[in-house]
């Protein structure tokens, strides 16, 4: 799976400006593509407490829950359980609650998982039938062998609808620490000129990368690897062929390993 990060790039050939067309800022989530570079790294240095809170916040469930129920009758919180910054051999746990805002009771179940790696415990007094406005809640523990990235689903049964809740984990990761921005200053049409970025690997992976971005800007090198505290040096060109401003979105494309799926 490939995790990119992108940044801009801008610059002005020697002039009067033109209109400069701003593309939308990109909304973080555990989803990786089209993230800024800053974006990337705060998102892999959470830890597990971060993220419950993050999936847990109510601004968070408002978005989820806008316009549809995708468990019909039940709110999920957290409705992703991510877990990282975690060992081999390390046990971490989460707490999800499931409750009822229907106006009838309804019958809930959580399968038991079959996983080595994940177990899940029912945790409040009360389980089976929940009355409206009533909650269960249930604790997940994950016990990795390595670390790696792992992915897995609670199996959710009601009377009404079956659901899964995606358990995932995040493993380390590789973090070069681009800029999330390079500016340009004025310059003559049709000459060059350059930056040199010192970029260093600030992950706990090694990383193998590659860059890409449109004329009339370039970086060389296009791709490379880097080890874990490792520093490298990037180039970054600007020959602007016309009068005006200039503006490209670099992509950093990180090749991360597949996630694997966990035996049941």
């Amino acid at each position: 799976m490939a995790h990119m990060g992108s940044g801009d790039m801008r610059g002005m050939g020697d002039g009067p400006p033109s209109q400069l067309n701003r593309e939308p800022r990109p909304e973080s989530a555990v989803k990786t593509d089209m993230m800024r570079p800053s974006q990337y790294k705060r998102e892999m240095c959470m830890t597990t407490a971060d993220r419950h809170r993050a999936f847990s916040d109510k601004r968070e469930l408002d978005r989820l829950y806008a316009g549809h129920r995708p468990y019909k009758a039940f709110t999920v919180i957290p409705h992703r359980i991510v877990f990282q910054k975690f060992s081999r051999c390390d046990t971490q746990e989460q707490q999800v609650i499931f409750r009822n805002d229907d106006c009838v009771p309804h019958l809930l179940r959580v399968m038991p998982s079959m996983s080595p790696y994940i177990s899940v415990t029912l945790v409040s007094a009360q389980g089976g039938k929940l009355a409206p406005g009533m909650f269960v809640a249930y604790r997940v523990t994950f016990r990795p062998e390595e670390q790696c990235d792992y992915y897995y689903e609670l199996q959710c049964t009601s009377d009404q609808v079956t659901f899964a809740v995606p358990v995932i984990a995040i493993g380390p990761r590789a973090i070069l620490d681009f800029p999330d921005r390079i500016v340009f200053q004025n310059h003559p049409v049709h000459a060059e000129t350059s930056k040199q970025l010192s970029v260093k690997n600030v992950g706990q992976k090694a990383a193998k990368f590659s860059l890409d971005v449109a004329k009339p800007f370039s970086v060389e090198p296009r791709c490379g690897s880097l080890p874990v505290d490792g520093v490298t040096q990037v180039t970054v060109r600007f020959v602007p062929g016309r009068v005006g401003q200039h503006s490209a979105r670099a992509q950093l494309t990180y090749d991360n390993e597949r996630i694997p799926q966990v035996r049941r």
